[in-house]
Parts: structure tokens; C-alpha cells; sequence
């Protein structure tokens, strides 16, 4: 996110939990592009915190 942010673009980081089997997870995302995980992966999770 610091180097992004050096080339003025601000991703987020989202942090999202699913409940069976309990988990959390937190990936980077700009607008609708998750930057460092796969799609299919992260929408296992409801997000809950965007920073």
C-alpha cells in the first residue's frame, strides 16, 4: 500500500470474516480489483472494516 500510495493511487484494506467454519482474512483492494489475493478466495468472506 506505501509504494502504491508513492504513485499516488490509495487501494484499501478490507477485513472480512466468514462464520463456518469461523474465519477472518484481510486483502487489498482498489475500487473493484483485489490486489493481492483472488477474487474467488476473498468473496468467502462479508467484509467488515474498510481502512
Amino acid at each position: 500500500m506505501e509504494s502504491l500510495a508513492r504513485k499516488q493511487s490509495y487501494p484499501r484494506l478490507v477485513f472480512g470474516i466468514k462464520l463456518v467454519p469461523f474465519g477472518a482474512h484481510c486483502w487489498v483492494q482498489a475500487g473493484e480489483t483485489v490486489l493481492n489475493d483472488t477474487v474467488d478466495n476473498v468473496s468467502e468472506y462479508t467484509p467488515i472494516m474498510v481502512v
